[in-house]
């Protein structure tokens, strides 16, 4: 296993020396690594390597590639950050997530997957009730008014969408005990669209029980 090319790019600050090697990371990072490797080096440069004390050095290896800086007393290569690491060319097969480089069927609760800042995940409602889960919003496609009806369990910062994109428009419905702030009142009983197309979005501020209406397009809610 050796190094198959080096070469710097020029004219870039700070300047990049570009390494090729068929060795792993664990080699690559080894005491005195370069000093070993110096007569390939030779072989490929016609004479030697000038290293700069400035050199930003990408190494590309078997499994993986990674910035380093070179120390030129030890001849050894040292990674920068926790950008460097393993690519897992293995791929998956239906059903399976990748868990520390390692494919696999998750067991029930092994796994959570959550989505990050405002993303919810939509869902088309053709039928006309649904009981919302945090983290997911509903396209209401029914002629018929479709009632959507806040989860009975929902902690802080979870958040729930609705989209209007059938004749019958919606009703948001809290349970037992929730209730559903505006700012032009509270909801205890019902939020209804205005119109068909009507779209809300709310944000849980008190586990379970407390929702905020959050910037929504309508021509005027009806709440109860």
């Amino acid at each position: 296993m050796s190094i198959l090319s080096i070469s710097r790019d020029w004219g870039v600050s700070p300047s990049i020396v570009r390494i090729t090697t068929n060795d792993t990371l664990s080699t690559v990072t080894t005491t005195g690594y370069y000093f070993t490797q110096l007569p390939i080096v030779e072989e490929l440069q016609n004479g030697t390597f000038e290293w700069s004390p400035t050199d930003e050095v990408l190494i590309f290896y078997t499994n993986g590639q990674g910035y380093f800086t070179y120390n030129a007393s030890t001849g050894t290569f040292i990674p920068q950050g926790d950008a460097i690491g393993t690519v897992n060319s293995v791929q998956g097969t239906l059903g399976q997530v990748l868990v520390n480089g390692t494919w696999g069927v998750p067991v029930s609760g092994a796994v959570v997957l959550t989505t990050p800042g405002d993303a919810v995940f939509w869902n088309p409602v053709s039928g006309t009730t649904q009981t919302a889960a945090v983290g997911n919003g509903y396209v209401c496609l029914n002629a018929a008014q479709t009632t959507i009806t806040l989860p009975t369990t929902a902690a802080f910062g979870s958040e729930i969408a609705i989209a209007g994109h059938g004749a019958g428009g919606w009703k948001l419905q809290p349970g037992a005990g929730q209730t559903i702030q505006t700012i032009v009142g509270t909801a205890s009983t019902s939020i209804t669209s205005a119109e068909a197309t009507d779209t809300f979005r709310v944000l849980c501020v008190v586990a379970n029980t407390t929702w905020l209406a959050l910037p929504s397009t309508s021509t005027g809610l009806i709440i109860v």
